[in-house]
């Protein structure tokens, strides 16, 4: 299913959820901790890369339809 997000909408928040990912200070709470935890072991796996997948798009607020 297409939602017709365009990217520059949601770059802000994009790299806001990479800045906290990368941070030392991070308490990996909430989809920050679901995306390390889906990074943390089989991450070539295609059930770890949706959940990264799945964890970023909630972040940014994109209901996905096929998630989890």
């Amino acid at each position: 299913m297409r939602k017709n997000i365009s990217a520059e909408s949601k770059a802000n928040l994009v790299k806001e959820f990479y800045a906290e990912y990368f941070s030392k200070s991070s308490n990996y709470e909430g989809m920050l901790k679901e995306y390390k935890d889906a990074s943390s072991s089989r991450t070539r796996s295609e059930t770890q890369r949706k959940k990264r997948l799945f964890a970023l798009l909630s972040y940014c607020g994109i209901d996905n339809d096929n998630g989890k």
